[in-house]
């Protein structure tokens, strides 16, 4: 798991450095249309819709907000009687250790 994250990480870094570099270089924009499927024509506006994000600020989201939307789903799925009790913190199941 800590490969794979470490591969998706460095595979970001140079778009999280300079977007716009990025976007610009065609062997870019083809990879990523290859991988997915998507038409070449799309995939700027596609990665520019997503938010990447380095490993400190994955870190700092799987440390707190993270947690705070796993209980927020965990209440909703019991208001929807789907679950029958929900914990008050679900930190123990969520780990940063894969991005450090």
């Amino acid at each position: 798991m800590k490969a794979f994250a470490k591969s998706a990480i460095d595979a970001q870094q140079p778009y999280i450095a300079n977007p716009d570099a990025w976007l610009k270089q065609p062997e870019n924009i083809s990879k990523l249309a290859r991988l997915s499927g998507v038409p070449e024509g799309d995939v700027p506006g596609l990665v520019k819709g997503n938010t990447y994000l380095t490993p400190q600020q994955q870190t700092a989201e799987l440390t707190g907000p993270v947690n705070k939307a796993i209980i927020d789903t965990a209440q909703f799925l019991k208001e929807q009687g789907k679950v029958p009790a929900v914990a008050n913190d679900y930190s123990q199941y969520v780990t940063s250790r894969f991005v450090q």
